[in-house]
């Protein structure tokens, strides 16, 4: 995250991994709500590992089953402030105070801007319960791909965004989940890396 940006085509990218964030956000309105959805995140996650191998790890991908914490999302060792990624947001911005992204900047977002902030995080427990086992069976439960994918999207993967509210934007006084810029926040790729057995069976399903 601290290995300077090389393309110097993402707008506010400073590092490496703001040129990942950056790929997410200008591709968000392709790569959402159609069917290139599971495609695309699992090529983000395969570009992801490339770029970690710049840094010298060479070890598989962290993961995090999503599922065994589903409800109760706030006690997740993911969210430990020693072992994890810090907890909760405080304070109006909802920023996080603990943990390896305390007092940390990003650049990219909210949105399809690129304006800089504290890394922000707002659990919402009873959001999700949707990531929970039954709910990733049943929308692997159809039998075509294009209904697969879209309970999945509707389903475990936006209710995981919404959960956690990554990065936080304001509405109408209302913090709201930024589902463009997400990827900013490590967490949300091992949420994405949950996607990836899902895409495996999915893709049988074209047939």
């Amino acid at each position: 995250m601290a290995k300077p940006a090389k393309l110097n085509r993402m707008p506010g990218a400073k590092t490496r991994w703001d040129e990942l964030v950056g790929l997410h956000q200008i591709m968000a309105l392709q790569i959402h709500s159609t069917g290139t959805f599971l495609p695309f995140h699992r090529y983000l996650l395969h570009a992801q590992q490339f770029l970690l191998s710049e840094c010298g790890y060479t070890g598989p991908l962290p993961y995090w089953d999503e599922t065994k914490d589903a409800g109760k999302f706030s006690s997740s060792p993911v969210f430990d402030a020693t072992l994890g990624f810090g907890g909760d947001g405080k304070g109006s911005g909802n920023c996080v105070t603990n943990g390896p992204f305390a007092n940390y900047s990003v650049g990219i977002g909210p949105g399809f801007k690129s304006t800089a902030r504290c890394v922000n995080r707002k659990i919402t427990n009873a959001m999700s319960y949707s990531v929970g086992a039954s709910y990733v069976a049943a929308a692997l439960n159809y039998t075509t791909y294009e209904k697969a994918w879209v309970a999945m999207y509707n389903g475990p993967h936006l209710m995981g965004h919404i959960a956690l509210s990554m990065m936080v934007r304001c509405c109408c006084g209302y913090p709201f989940r930024d589902d463009i810029d997400t990827d900013r926040a490590v967490e949300r790729r091992l949420h994405h890396v949950v996607r990836r057995p899902a895409l495996l069976l999915t893709s049988r399903l074209r047939g």
